[in-house]
């Protein structure tokens, strides 16, 4: 059994899920699986792991989804799936979509210069336009390599 569900929870949304084995076996290859990549995705804003008894509804929604989308990789279910799950962690992330517990919002942390919400004083910037090239080191290197030899 996992922290958050166990394999009925599964099997109860998914009917099929139950004709991929055993419920036993089923558990130790995809429900820990599950769990530790639902709390990867959002040890950054809540701390992990959530209570377990009761495991907040959409940590346990997500936890469901995880192992159905593992145990039906490619399916094309799984893929229509596997981007609602997406979609819901983009929101978690922004926080648009926000995690409680018996009706009280957990709090996630505080937005911090790292985030990829921070800004600059210019405006916000998506942290994939941070990333430089070994190219652009190159040419810097060149350039500092090429002033040197001219001073000299």
């Amino acid at each position: 059994m996992g922290r958050y569900i166990d394999f009925s929870d599964v099997a109860n949304r998914y009917k099929d899920a139950a004709t991929y084995g055993d419920a036993e076996t089923l558990e130790v290859a995809y429900i820990v699986a599950a769990e530790a990549e639902v709390d990867g995705r959002l040890a950054r804003l809540y701390p992990i792991p959530f209570p377990s008894s009761p495991a907040p509804d959409i940590v346990r929604d997500l936890c469901i989804d995880m192992v159905y989308i593992k145990l039906t990789q490619g399916k094309v279910k799984t893929v229509e799936i596997q981007a609602a799950v997406t979609q819901r962690f983009k929101d978690i992330n922004s926080r648009a979509l926000l995690i409680s517990l018996n009706g009280t919002l957990i709090d996630p942390a505080p937005i911090t210069a790292t985030d990829s919400l921070a800004g600059t004083m210019y405006g916000y910037d998506d942290p994939a336009n941070w990333d430089v090239s070994s190219y652009w080191e190159q040419a810097s290197q060149d350039e500092r390599d090429y002033a040197s030899s001219v001073s000299s």
